[in-house]
Order: structure tokens, then C-alpha cells, then sequence
């Protein structure tokens, strides 16, 4: 594995689908010899690399088939990709282009490609990798960063002059405010990450009947469906406590219109695409539902009712309400990043300290992290979130973090540094 000691160019904290993107995106803008010019370390807490915790989910993903394939098919990433072996999952994407994938495909797909990707890459750059490491600590150490990390069962330290950071991101409440809710409290991850049987048998196990779901987030719906799919009793009721309704997501104006969907014609469009609701809205399952429970009550005639109460607190709105038996947590997601005392990351990835400042050399922009819309990513003006998706790593956030990246090295950008 190297010596510990020794001081790399780049460490990624993380190989997700943020940090992957990150060095695909790198190699896209022929920055990655740059990045990797005294080597790159990789800090991988589970044995598997790629995919984070998509596999976990039983739902379908919020892209196409074919949005996954791009990478593999860009001719930019040929040497890369040109003899990579996607087994049945891509088989699958490549026979359904137009269909939303389950996210177990996507994982195992992510989880091929990222072998392929370092396996390629450690054949020019210097790259060390540590699965099964977790990082316990980043550091500022006069010019560059001081990493502890346990791996095999030791306590390791390492250094490198930048660090990206992006360890996927978790849900969180005051156990006691989820108790006021309701006496069984789940959150959406931990519910659309157990099969239907186990889903059903928590219905039956505590005899629920009726359900909040706090957040209108695209889990909020993707627990609507699972809770429609699995429900056998009619008597079932779903309400959704949310600070605004959510959004749908349509590829043009005319589309929107189409379905009568009402939409800001500048706040809601994306002024790089001229999509509704790019960032916000809900798409493909997801969209299809929340289009019917607004139609109608409910996902399908023989689904639960779904009810929405829109307020500025939905913690206290939902509190407030009686005979709830389960209550699934659908807010957003915090970063798991070992970095703490931080402040957000704003457009760019940069990382800043409290009192706004950027931490030299330190990014952050995957689940949970932060980043925002910008000129450069795109995104419509009403959208408040967070940005976060497989093909954004890859391209327009991938795009701005390598060039914060580059302003903060002075690099000229008519110069070629990769392949």
C-alpha cells in the first residue's frame, strides 16, 4: 500500500459516485495529470468502490438508462472504457434505454466501471488505494493536510496537498421529535433499503394504519410508492408534512404546459437547458406518482390515500397530529465528510470555514455537501437544494470543481496536463 508518510497531490475521501465522477471529469478536461502528479490516495470505507450506497436501495433511479451509459460510451473516455465488461446490468440499460433503472443495476454497473477506472489509471499515475479505510480526521498541516485513517485493524496517517471529500451523507431527527410523531420512527433510507416482505411485515408487525412522512423529497414519494406496493389494507392513510409541495420535473416548457402543470416561466426553468424544475423536480416513477396522487388522492385507484399538509415547520404540523403509527424521516441528507467546524460549500465545492472563507485545497460537493446552482452548473433559479446526481459528478459539477480546482493552482487552461 506505500508509505503512509509520504505526501501524494490528491486524496479522495470517499469513491462514490461524487469522487469517481470527480476523476472522470478530470481526465474529460486533460486535468488528471495535474491532480495526480505526486499520486493520488483513495479512502474507500466498504470493500466495493463506485457506487456508495445505491445498491442499497430498492427503488428505481431518477435518470434513464441511458443517462448511466453516456461515460461509458463517450469516446473521450475510450481508452478507459474501451474493452469494459458491464455484465447483466449493462446488458439490461443497454436493452432500455428509456427506462429508469433500479438502482441496484446502477450500482453494480458503477461498481465495475470504478474497477475499470482505477485499474486503467494505476497503469500511468501513481495511484494507492485503501479499501475498507475509514477516515477518522483531516487536518490543515502548514501547506497541505494531515490524514488519520484506520485500515486493517491500525491507526495510519497520510498526507496530501488537497483533498476532496465526499463520504455520501445520512439522514438525521431528534429521536424524541420523531417519537412525538409517532411511536415507530424510520428513516426513508433505512425504509426503501428493505425488500417489500420486510416492508410489509414492519406494516403488520405494529399494526399501522397511518403514516407520516416528513419532507417532500423525491424518498418522500419513492416511500409513497413502496407503501402503495405493499399495502393490503384499505384503511391505510398517508400524509406528507412538507414545507412546499414538490415539484415535477418536464424536459421543455410545451411538455409542462401539456400536462397542465402550473410553473414559474423564469424562477422554475434552467437558463443553460430550458428544463422545469431541473434541479427540484421529480422525475420518471416518482413524477408519474406525485402526477397522480395530485390527480386523484392517491398513486392508483387501489393505493392508499395521500394527503399533503404544507407548513413552515412540518416537525411540530406532524407532532401536532394524533393517531400516527409510523413516521419515515424524508428530509435531506448531512454529509458524512470527517471534516468538521465547517460551513457550507457554496457554488464551487470549495470548502469554508465559519467565517466563509475557503480552506485552501479542501472540496466537498457529493450528498449532503452543500453545493449550490451556479452559472456554470446550471439549474433553475427557484431551486434552494442541493446538488447531487451520478451524471452532475461527471459533467457540470464535475466541471466546476476542476475548475475551482484550476484557479486555485494557477494552471492556464490553454495547457494540456492529462492523457
Amino acid at each position: 500500500m506505500g508509505n503512509t508518510h509520504r505526501l501524494y497531490t490528491t486524496a479522495l475521501v470517499g469513491f462514490g459516485p461524487a469522487n469517481l465522477g470527480l476523476l472522470l471529469s478530470a481526465y474529460r478536461k486533460n486535468k488528471l495529470s495535474e491532480i495526480a502528479k505526486n499520486g493520488i490516495a483513495i479512502f474507500e470505507k466498504s470493500p466495493r468502490l463506485g457506487a456508495g450506497k445505491l445498491g442499497y436501495y430498492q427503488i428505481t433511479a431518477n435518470s434513464l438508462s441511458s443517462v448511466f451509459l453516456e461515460c461509458i460510451d463517450d469516446p473521450r473516455f475510450y481508452e478507459l472504457t474501451s474493452d469494459f465488461i458491464g455484465g447483466d446490468a449493462l446488458t439490461f440499460l443497454r436493452d432500455y434505454p428509456d427506462t429508469a433503472p433500479q438502482l441496484s443495476l446502477v450500482a453494480d454497473l458503477l461498481e465495475r466501471l470504478a474497477e475499470k477506472i482505477i485499474s486503467r489509471l494505476a497503469e500511468k499515475y501513481q495511484i494507492t488505494l485503501y479499501r475498507e479505510a475509514e477516515v477518522t480526521q483531516i487536518k490543515r498541516s502548514g501547506k497541505s493536510f494531515s490524514i488519520s485513517f484506520n485500515h486493517n485493524g491500525n491507526i495510519a496517517t497520510a498526507e496530501s496537498e488537497f483533498v476532496f471529500t465526499n463520504c455520501g451523507g445520512y439522514q438525521t431527527a431528534e429521536q424524541s421529535l420523531l417519537n412525538d410523531i409517532a411511536p415507530v420512527a424510520v428513516t426513508s433510507d433505512e425504509f426503501l433499503s428493505i425488500d417489500k416482505d420486510d416492508a410489509s411485515a414492519l406494516l403488520h408487525r405494529h399494526k399501522i394504519q397511518r403514516v407520516a412522512i416528513i419532507g417532500g423529497s423525491h424518498s418522500a414519494i419513492s416511500s409513497v410508492i413502496r407503501l402503495s406496493e405493499i399495502a393490503d389494507n384499505a384503511s391505510l392513510a398517508i400524509t406528507i408534512y412538507c414545507r412546499s409541495l414538490p415539484r415535477l420535473y418536464f424536459e421543455t416548457a410545451a411538455a409542462a404546459q401539456d400536462e397542465g402543470y402550473a410553473f414559474d416561466p423564469v424562477a422554475d426553468v434552467c437558463p443553460l437547458s430550458g428544463r422545469i424544475n431541473r434541479f427540484a423536480g421529480l422525475r420518471y416513477d416518482s413524477h408519474q406518482a406525485a402526477l397522480s396522487i395530485f390527480r386523484t388522492g392517491s398513486v392508483s385507484p387501489q393505493s392508499p390515500a395521500v394527503n399533503f399538509i404544507v407548513s413552515d415547520n412540518p416537525f411540530i404540523t406532524a407532532s401536532n397530529s394524533s393517531n400516527q403509527e409510523l413516521c419515515i424521516l424524508a428530509t435531506g441528507y448531512r454529509s458524512a465528510s470527517p471534516v468538521t467546524g465547517l460551513s457550507g460549500k457554496d457554488t464551487d465545492g470549495r470548502v469554508r470555514d465559519i467565517a466563509g472563507n475557503p480552506v485552501p485545497g479542501l472540496y466537498s460537493f457529493g450528498l449532503g455537501a452543500g453545493l449550490s446552482p451556479s452559472e456554470k452548473a446550471g439549474g433553475e433559479p427557484s431551486f434552494k437544494g442541493r446538488l447531487d446526481g451520478v451524471w452532475l459528478y461527471i459533467n457540470d459539477v464535475g466541471d466546476v470543481i476542476i475548475d475551482a480546482y484550476t484557479e486555485d493552482q494557477h494552471i492556464p487552461e490553454n495547457i494540456a496536463t492529462g492523457r
